[in-house]
C-alpha cells in the first residue's frame, strides 16, 4: 500500500499528518495534498475497501484543514499498462500540482546545476517530498516533456518545444525546461539523486539507462543482461573541466597598456603603423580577452579604431590587405579567443561611418566569410552568429571523435554577458548537440555530454 494512503488511515496520527501537509498548512498546499492523494488512491493495486475508506476519510478531513470547501480537484487516472511502442502516443493531459508547477518554474530557469539544484531540494523540502518521491516527480514530467517535444517536432520540423497552453512559460524557458528534463530521462535517475542529495551511493541501488536507438524514447528497468556497450553510467556529474584561460594571457593583459600608449601616440602624430604590427596587437588583446575585463577591452578597441581609420583612408590598397589578414577564420592560437578579438575589429570598422566605401566592401566580406556565408551582405548581428557558427563547428568536430573540451571551455567563456543572448546562442547550439549520434555515449569521450551539462546551467 502507498505510504499516503496508509498515513490517511491511520486514525492514530493528527489530521495533518494523515493528509501529509504541515500543522499550518495553506490552502494551496492541502489542494496539492488533496491531489496527490487522489491519485494515490487510483493505484491498481488498492482493493476497493481500502480506497472507498481513503475517500471517505479524505472528503471529510481535508475541507477542515482547507477552511471550507474544495474546488473541483481531479486525479489523472494511472496509465494502463501496455507493450512499449516504437511510436509512442501524443502527450495526455497532465494535472499540476503547486509543487509541480513551483519545480517546473524552477527548472525552466535552468535549476539542474548549482544555485538552482539548491533551490530544488529547498522546495522538495519545504514540501515534504523525499528523494525518492521526488525522482519520480522528474521522471514523470520528463517523459510528459519528452512525449510533448515529439509531438511539438512533429509538425514544426526540428524544433524543440511545447503545446501552445501546456506551460505558463515564454518559448525559451519552454525549450530549455524540455531539453533539460529530457536529459534527466536519458540518465541514471538514481545516480542523479546519489549526487544531489549527497546521499551514500550503498544506499541507493541506481537504475540504468539502455540506449537502444540514437533517439532515445522510453527509460528501461534494470536489467542484469544488459548490454554493457550501451550502459550509462557516470563518475562523476557531467560538465567541462578544462580550463578556458589560455597559458600567456596575463602576461598578455599585462602589456595591454603600452600597446594603448602606442596607439595613443601613432593616432595623435597622425603616423602609421605597419601592418604586422597591428596585427600583432589585435592578436595580443585575443590572447589576452578572457583575462581582462569589458572595459578594458573596449578601451583597447577604442585606441585601435583611429589608427586602422587614418590607414584606411591614407592607403586603402594596404588597407584591404591588412583586412584580409586580420580575418578570424585565419586566427592564431588561442583559435577562439584571437578570433573574437578580430570579428570585435572588423566589427566596429564595418559600423563606422569615416570608413572609406572603397574599402567597406573588402570589411564586410570579411566577415561574412567568418560567419561562414558567401555573399558580402551586412549581418545585423555579426557576433551572435559567429557564437552560434563557432558553437556548432565545436559539436560537429566532437561527434567526428575530436576531443574539443578545452575550446568548448572558451566558447563557455566568450559568451554574451546578457543573458537573453547568452540563452539565445546556447538554445541554438543545442539544437544541433541534441541531433548528434555520440552524445550518449558511455562517459562521452569526446566531451558532448560535459558541453551540453555546461550548456544546461546558462
Amino acid at each position: 500500500m502507498n505510504t499516503m494512503v496508509e498515513h490517511l488511515l491511520n486514525p492514530n496520527l493528527p489530521d495533518h499528518e494523515r493528509l501529509g501537509v504541515t500543522s499550518a498548512a495553506q490552502p494551496a498546499e492541502v489542494r496539492e495534498a488533496v491531489a496527490r492523494i487522489r491519485r494515490a488512491l487510483l493505484d491498481p493495486h488498492l482493493t476497493d475497501h481500502f480506497r472507498q475508506q481513503g475517500q471517505l476519510i479524505l472528503s471529510d478531513l481535508a475541507p477542515r484543514l482547507h477552511g471550507g470547501p474544495l474546488p473541483p480537484i481531479a486525479a489523472a487516472p494511472p496509465p494502463a499498462p501496455v507493450p512499449p511502442n516504437a511510436h509512442p502516443p501524443a502527450a495526455s493531459e497532465l494535472h499540476l500540482t503547486v509543487f509541480d508547477r513551483q519545480l517546473l518554474a524552477l527548472l525552466s530557469r535552468g535549476g539542474f546545476r548549482g544555485s538552482g539544484r539548491r533551490k530544488v531540494l529547498a522546495l522538495a523540502q519545504r514540501h515534504g517530498v523525499k528523494p525518492e518521491q521526488l525522482g519520480n516527480i522528474m521522471l514523470g514530467l520528463a517523459q510528459w516533456t519528452q512525449a510533448s517535444r515529439d509531438r511539438s517536432s512533429s509538425t514544426n520540423g526540428a524544433r524543440l518545444g511545447f503545446p501552445d497552453a501546456t506551460l505558463p512559460f515564454d518559448r525559451k524557458a519552454n525549450l530549455r525546461l524540455a531539453i533539460g528534463l529530457s536529459i534527466f530521462l536519458l540518465v541514471s535517475v538514481g545516480v542523479l539523486l546519489v549526487r544531489w542529495w549527497g546521499s551514500e551511493p550503498e544506499s541507493a541501488s541506481p537504475p540504468v539507462l539502455a540506449q537502444e536507438e540514437v533517439r532515445p524514447s522510453t527509460v528501461v528497468e534494470d536489467s542484469p543482461a544488459s548490454d554493457p556497450s550501451k550502459v550509462l553510467r557516470w563518475d562523476r556529474p557531467p560538465g567541462l573541466l578544462a580550463r578556458a584561460r589560455p597559458e600567456g594571457a596575463r602576461t598578455a593583459a599585462g602589456g595591454l597598456r603600452s600597446i594603448r600608449t602606442a596607439l595613443r601616440a601613432a593616432s595623435a602624430q597622425t603616423q602609421s603603423v605597419e601592418s604586422t604590427k597591428l596585427v600583432q596587437f589585435v592578436d595580443q588583446v585575443g590572447l589576452a580577452w578572457l583575462a581582462v575585463s569589458d572595459s578594458e577591452r573596449d578601451a583597447v578597441v577604442r585606441e585601435l579604431l583611429p589608427v586602422l581609420l587614418w590607414q584606411a583612408q591614407d592607403a586603402p590598397v594596404e588597407f584591404g590587405g591588412l583586412v584580409r589578414s586580420l580575418s578570424p577564420v585565419r586566427a592564431p592560437d588561442p583559435e577562439l579567443p584571437s578570433a573574437r578579438a578580430r570579428l570585435e575589429i572588423l566589427v566596429e570598422l564595418e559600423r563606422s561611418p569615416r570608413l572609406p566605401t572603397e574599402v567597406r566592401s573588402v570589411v564586410q566580406e570579411t566577415i561574412s566569410r567568418a560567419l561562414g556565408e558567401t555573399t558580402g551582405r551586412p549581418s545585423s548581428e555579426p557576433r551572435t552568429e559567429w557564437m552560434i557558427r563557432s558553437g556548432r563547428r565545436l559539436v560537429e568536430a566532437m561527434n567526428n571523435e575530436r576531443d574539443r573540451s578545452q575550446a568548448a571551455a572558451r566558447w563557455m567563456a566568450l559568451l554574451p554577458a546578457a543573458e537573453a543572448s547568452r540563452v539565445e546562442v546556447v538554445i541554438e547550439v543545442l539544437y544541433s548537440l541534441l541531433r548528434t549520434g555520440r552524445v550518449l555515449e558511455e562517459q562521452s569521450p569526446s566531451g558532448l555530454m560535459d558541453f551540453l551539462a555546461s550548456m544546461l546551467s546558462v
